[in-house]
């Protein structure tokens, strides 16, 4: 933030976008590599990527998320609510300190099942 003159000056994550890569794997789960924070502004396409995806197993690669606000925890949620009725998994991959922080502050981080890369989460949920 800068003040200039009566005029402040935001340089907020809101102006990054949010990228994702989907990444199919070999054992049938479906990868998604965010880039960028994840905010009330941009979060609606990965939950539509997280709707649409049918398979057993969805890993979300958070390792290059730097920023994530409370609509982006509502999203991650929501993905899991949802996986889980449906039967089916969600790993967090690559969280860091800020993210587990976020996460345990709201009181959600024992929801999801985590991982510190994609190796170790399909190797934690085949049960290797």
């Amino acid at each position: 933030m800068r003040e200039n003159r009566g005029i402040i000056e935001l340089s907020a994550m809101q102006e990054k976008p949010l990228e994702i890569e989907k990444i199919g794997d070999a054992s049938g789960a479906t990868v998604l590599r965010l880039r960028g924070p994840l905010l009330l502004g941009n979060f609606f396409p990965l939950q539509t990527m997280v709707r649409s995806d049918n398979s057993n197993l969805l890993i979300i690669d958070v390792a290059d998320m730097p920023y994530i606000d409370s609509a982006g925890i509502g999203c991650l949620v929501g993905a899991h609510v949802s996986r889980e009725n449906s039967g089916r998994k969600l790993v967090l991959v690559g969280a860091n300190d800020r993210l587990l922080t976020s996460l345990k502050v709201t009181r959600v981080d024992q929801l999801f099942i985590l991982a510190p890369d994609v190796q170790a989460a399909l190797a934690q949920v085949s049960g290797g």
